[in-house]
């Protein structure tokens, strides 16, 4: 369990992004559930780049399909059908994370960003 300790936080917190953050935005104003619909990605962009950075395990490569999965559940209990098509984008953003770190780490180790 210990091993996998920034994993499980980082999660949790991808967790509270989907299920915690669009009720409180509601309470606030009827128009904020757009925003959180649209800075979710991008959060989920965020938590995948801090993610590859801190994670030196294995099991952070499933990251982008759980985001996915965990998302769907919050589209029919939160907002309705037509916000599932927002697990891809959750997916795609989770990607793109993974890929600017792995993108910046080719760079950094083949020393033509640095030299």
């Amino acid at each position: 369990m210990k091993k996998y300790y920034k994993e499980i936080i980082i999660f949790i917190l991808q967790l509270m992004v989907f299920y915690l953050l669009p009720p409180i935005m509601f309470n606030i104003s009827k128009d904020a559930i757009v925003l959180t619909i649209l800075f979710s990605p991008l959060l989920t962009f965020v938590l995948s780049i801090v993610l590859d950075i801190i994670s030196k395990v294995k099991i952070k490569y499933i990251y982008p399909f759980a985001v996915a999965v965990l998302y769907v559940p919050s589209a029919f209990i939160i907002y309705n059908d037509s916000a599932l098509i927002y697990a891809i984008f959750h997916f795609i953003a989770s990607l793109l994370g993974f890929g600017i770190v792995k993108l910046f780490d080719c760079l950094v180790k083949s020393n033509n960003l640095l030299s």
